[in-house]
């Protein structure tokens, strides 16, 4: 997606972000890369919204199909790789208004550290949260997130009619050279649900984001792919 899609909703102190070219980041498909870099130690954070017409000022609608049969409402697809263990790129779902998007609860799918492994998990948490409460949901131990390498990812939300909420996250496959496979076999990394009294998405935005723990630590985001199904 270009620059012209993401609107930034949290840029602090300490952080860097800018397009930069995809020389020497294997994996990356496009020739311009969003590189968000942690400047300061003590922790950072980038937030951005995708403000394209698939998902705007519209927000994300749930609805399931008269059957009652699942539907997905909001699916975001894209490269993410991060230079250093104390980077957390992540996605993220989020409910309300851009008003208040620092305080309104997010689902944030993040490319973090859990012990001395580095791991796929779900946060429910602040925008602007540092990954300190534990997570939702973490992916199987056999699956695991290293640095300098390029993930293909997909973050989903769908529901019933009830507006009871399902979110998963899947690990898409790269073929020999390193580059997106259309054709293999998505890795589930974890299927979690959201209950009605839990603050169902009914409206919200989807984005990435960044925090960064140490100075030089990046996240690097690519091939942006954004799908809404409008109830």
């Amino acid at each position: 997606m270009a620059s012209t899609d993401w609107k930034v909703l949290t840029s602090l102190t300490g952080i860097s972000h800018s397009l930069v070219d995809t020389l020497g980041l294997v994996g990356m498909e496009g020739s311009y890369v969003w590189n968000v870099r942690t400047t300061a130690n003590g922790g950072s954070y980038f937030i951005s919204k995708n403000i394209s017409n698939l998902v705007g000022t519209a927000g994300i609608k749930t609805k399931a199909c008269q059957d009652n049969s699942l539907v997905t409402n909001l699916k975001i697809r894209c490269l993410v790789r991060r230079t250093d263990a104390n980077a957390i790129p992540f996605l993220f779902l989020r409910g309300g208004t851009e008003a208040n998007a620092t305080n309104s609860p997010a689902y944030k799918f993040a490319f973090t550290t859990i012990g001395n492994t580095g791991k796929f998990a779900l946060y429910k948490e602040s925008l602007e949260g540092s990954f300190t409460t534990p997570p939702i949901a973490v992916s199987s131990s056999l699956t695991s997130y290293s640095v300098n390498t390029t993930y293909w990812v997909e973050f989903l939300i769908y529901s019933q009619d009830n507006h009871d909420t399902f979110i998963e996250a899947y690990l898409l496959p790269m073929d020999g050279n390193g580059a997106p496979d259309p054709y293999g076999t998505p890795t589930t990394l974890f299927k979690t649900m959201i209950f009605y009294s839990d603050s169902p998405i009914l409206t919200g935005y989807c984005g990435f984001g960044h925090y960064g723990s140490t100075v030089n630590s990046n996240s690097f985001f690519d091939m942006f792919e954004v799908y809404q199904e409008q109830a």
